[in-house]
């Protein structure tokens, strides 16, 4: 082809031209990804959830794993602010994950960042980014998965190790197994990785099954709440995640509905954060509204009220939030406390760095008793006030201790701390 002029249309300069357009587009769209996944990270680091609803009760935010007593015998090893720095780095890449995915589907960036914030502020999602557990780590594998098994180019291998990643990350994303083998086609590699996860299963479950169930301590109260408080835990998520109902691929249900039967027969909303593998699911609706021309910016709003309304009713449920509003008034850096409550152990001495004393059950002469002696001297010679935690010791009367060690406590004490 030629023009009026004589002269050849330039095919390979126009080609060129095209092609460095379309990789500046694509860099400006990473560093756009990039720094909204610094700015998630810095926004989880600067609000943790302590910092809304005060010094939470141990139980709702030290299970890292177990239980209360992995966090209290690792003291040493595991500091809390690594927690809290772990947890939104975790919540920031889920997001990331989500929203490349979204470009790489031929998304433009509006609904891709539409999309994956609306599921990233889901109620559930925000509070495992703002606190120090293994939730934040569940969302980041829940979305690896998802974005893996949502692609039609995905190769097997590389949803082999991101369904791996995740299991390692959280073991509720073991369940997810049974979505990645009714997507997959190539299922060698599917039946591969889950006899990896087998072995490593059946060594870890005999020990720690409560991981996997969700507590063992659930019932039908507890099997109601799975199944029906999901929406308000969702926010606008929940609300993308119902656009899937009419049809959605077999595999899609699995994915939704596989982990819940077990957690919900097996344990409790309250062991860990509850429907964490579900928020990505509103990512997947949300690009579905998109796809039929509806607004979605509204979702994101639901989402950030859900949140809110959360935030005030764990504040107000919270049965420590009468003592701890006592304990941040009365209570002095310097101070020394003797308590008899694990909780508050962890909540002094982790959350206020104040040096905290278990009281023994039974005050048995020998080296334990004498230690407390030296401890005491110790203190009242470098000036320190001894704090006595006298709502630890159970009401009066009942005391969860012996008459010696509740004489000697209350010997020791400068200042006694009770909220009744």
């Amino acid at each position: 082809m030629a023009h009026e002029h004589g002269e050849a249309f330039p095919r390979e300069e126009t080609s060129e031209l095209v092609g460095d357009a379309l990789r500046t587009q694509q860099r400006r769209a990473w560093i756009q990804d990039a720094l909204i996944t610094v700015a998630l990270a810095l926004l989880a680091l600067g609000l943790p959830l302590e910092r809304l609803l005060g010094k939470l009760p141990a139980p709702h935010t030290a299970r890292l794993g177990d239980d209360l007593d992995w966090v209290l015998t690792s003291a040493d090893r595991f500091d809390e602010r690594v927690g809290f720095l772990i947890s939104a780095v975790c919540f920031a890449l889920g997001w990331l994950v989500l929203a490349r995915a979204a470009r790489r589907n031929a998304w433009d960036s509006g609904p891709a960042l539409r999309a994956s914030l609306v599921a990233a502020c889901a109620p559930v999602v925000l509070f495992a980014a703002t606190t120090p557990g293994p939730a934040a780590a569940g969302w980041l594998g829940a979305c690896l998965v998802l974005a893996t098994l949502a692609s039609e180019e995905a190769p097997a291998f590389l949803r082999a190790i991101c369904w791996l990643t995740a299991s390692a990350l959280h073991p509720w994303n073991l369940w997810l197994w049974p979505a990645w083998l009714v997507r997959e086609r190539r299922r060698r590699w599917c039946l591969g990785a889950g006899l990896i996860a087998a072995f490593a299963l059946f060594e870890r479950f005999p020990h720690r099954p409560r991981e996997l169930l969700a507590g063992l301590d659930g019932g039908p109260g507890p099997c109601v709440a799975w199944w029906t408080l999901w929406i308000a835990g969702l926010g606008g998520a929940a609300l993308g995640l119902l656009a899937l109902r009419r049809s959605p691929p077999l595999w899609l249900v699995a994915f939704a509905l596989v982990p819940l039967v077990p957690l919900s027969l097996g344990g409790t909303i309250a062991y860990d954060l509850p429907w964490i593998w579900l928020a990505p699911l509103g990512w997947l609706g949300v690009l579905e509204l998109e796809k039929l021309g509806r607004r979605t910016g509204w979702l994101l709003v639901v989402s950030i009220a859900c949140a809110a309304a959360s935030l005030v009713w764990v504040r107000w449920t919270d049965p420590e939030r009468a003592w701890r509003e006592v304990a941040e008034e009365r209570l002095e850096p310097r101070d020394v406390v003797l308590t008899l409550s694990r909780t508050h152990r962890y909540l002094l001495g982790t959350r206020h760095g104040l040096q905290v004393w278990m009281l023994p059950a039974r005050w048995l002469p020998g080296p334990i008793t004498d230690g407390f002696e030296a401890m005491l001297l110790e203190a009242r010679g470098s000036g320190r006030r001894v704090v006595l935690d006298e709502d630890s010791l159970g009401p009066p009367g009942e005391h969860l201790c012996d008459e010696a060690t509740f004489a000697w406590a209350v010997r020791a004490a400068d200042l006694r701390l009770s909220a009744r």
